[in-house]
């Protein structure tokens, strides 16, 4: 390895140890969960579709691809109000998981699993965009969008 590549392999080291680990996490959730609404919607069988429905709902994991792609830009150019656009984004989701709560009825579903409100949704539509919009609070990634890397 030459002097010059070296020492741009450092610079990129080193600028990559700055970003929070908080923001490292979502991009690396973020990326995974749309590589699976990827997979689902283009490769599952319906008897898969038929499991993962109920519990994710039917746009669950595709809200995740436009996480994925701020969440990686707030990673390379950190900017507050990119921040507060995802912390917000997190906050619609919650507010969707609410009235989708308030307004679940199993009992007429029908046998059909696209119309069944799984167990584990309210973690999915609720617990999950508090996790990540108090990550996006703290305050490393706080200091982290004010002052850039």
């Amino acid at each position: 390895m030459s002097a010059e590549n070296y020492s741009k392999y450092r610079s990129i080291n080193t600028s990559i140890r700055k970003i929070p680990f908080g923001i490292i996490v979502l991009v690396l959730f973020s990326f995974l969960s749309s590589l699976y609404a990827a997979y689902y919607f283009l490769f599952a069988t319906e008897e898969h579709r038929d499991l993962v429905v109920p519990h994710v709902g039917w746009i669950g994991h595709f809200l995740y691809l436009y996480v994925f792609l701020l969440s990686l830009i707030l990673a390379m150019k950190p900017a507050e109000k990119l921040r507060i656009g995802l912390i917000s984004f997190f906050a619609l989701i919650f507010i969707y998981g609410l009235y989708s709560l308030a307004t679940a009825d199993n009992s007429q579903n029908y046998g059909n699993p696209y119309l069944t409100y799984g167990a584990f949704r309210p973690y999915w539509e609720l617990g999950l965009p508090l996790f990540w919009a108090a990550i996006l609070s703290t305050k490393s990634v706080r200091d982290f969008c004010k002052h850039g890397i």
